[in-house]
């Protein structure tokens, strides 16, 4: 078996980032903040607004089972930080219900 040197080149621009390995490219492009709306089982006092960093908290009932549903809403920066977000309601042992991009000011709440 013989080896084939390989290059590949990342290069970083206003619009993303471009990766091109052997003849294959992969772009990304430069994600502006995208606005979500997580809801949880259970009631998240207003204690926990400084956790998640800026975001809102609201409380609602499920018009599914009647229960009390959180809703955790705003601006992420990017994917990480939405994760980060769902690893604290992980680490909170909340359920999630659902998470849904959302419109600015278009929230359900």
């Amino acid at each position: 078996m013989t080896n084939h040197p390989v290059t590949a080149t990342l290069v970083a621009s206003q619009d993303g980032l471009s990766f091109r390995f052997g003849g294959a490219t992969l772009q990304t492009k430069k994600s502006a903040r995208a606005f979500y709306e997580i809801r949880v089982e259970g009631t998240l006092g207003d204690i926990w607004l400084d956790w998640f960093e800026g975001l809102k908290i609201c409380q609602e009932t499920s018009s599914e089972n009647g229960l009390p549903t959180t809703v955790i809403y705003g601006a992420f920066a990017d994917q990480p930080a939405l994760h980060g977000a769902l690893v604290k309601i992980r680490d909170l042992n909340l359920t999630l219900i659902s998470v849904k991009r959302i419109t600015p000011g278009k929230e359900t709440v």
